[in-house]
């Protein structure tokens, strides 16, 4: 390649580099990645399933220690070299397998607490039962709005301020740098 090629490269490079980040300073440019808001909202909504994946996990943990790991394929047996089927892998295997399980057990209790302590600062509100019940239950706006007795708009508008809080307690990095960014 001569300088003179290797030259109009860079420099569009350099075109589509500055582009892009006008674009995306004028915020005209839409980012793929999740906001702290909207990761809040989807862990609001995942939240009831981490009991039952946690109980699930457990539920894994018994069945490895009463029958081990399941057996791949009863045609391929592993001999080690006197001929005799090696058992003791199939315990450090199961043993393996169950640390990887209670790691992961650890980690979503961490995020089931992490999201009651943010809860726990907005129980006092007066419409901190939106919450549970939109992305709890799944309940509509419409619904939530007939409980409060109250305008959709005013649902939204409130959901949208708790949620904020909560995302403040849950992404509090992400937030900074959002408003800096």
């Amino acid at each position: 390649m001569n300088i003179e090629q290797r030259l109009k490269e860079l420099i569009q490079e350099k075109t589509v580099e500055s582009t892009f980040n006008e674009l995306k300073k004028q915020r005209m440019l839409k980012s793929t990645r999740q906001t702290a808001f909207q990761k809040t909202e989807t862990l609001l909504y995942n939240y009831p399933k981490f009991e039952n994946v946690l109980k699930s996990k457990l539920e894994e943990i018994e069945t490895i220690e009463k029958e081990g790991i399941s057996k791949r394929s009863k045609s391929f047996v592993q001999w080690s070299s006197s001929n005799n089927y090696d058992n003791s892998n199939e315990y450090e295997k199961s043993m393996n397998a169950i640390q990887k399980i209670k790691a992961s057990i650890v980690q979503i209790e961490g995020y089931i607490s992490q999201i009651d302590a943010a809860l726990n600062i907005i129980k006092d509100d007066p419409y901190y039962e939106l919450i549970p019940m939109k992305y709890f239950e799944g309940q509509t706006r419409e619904d939530i709005a007939y409980y409060f007795e109250v305008d959709v708009k005013t649902i939204d508008r409130h959901k949208n301020r708790l949620v904020n809080l909560l995302k403040i307690r849950l992404f509090s990095d992400e937030c900074i740098e959002e408003l800096l960014g």
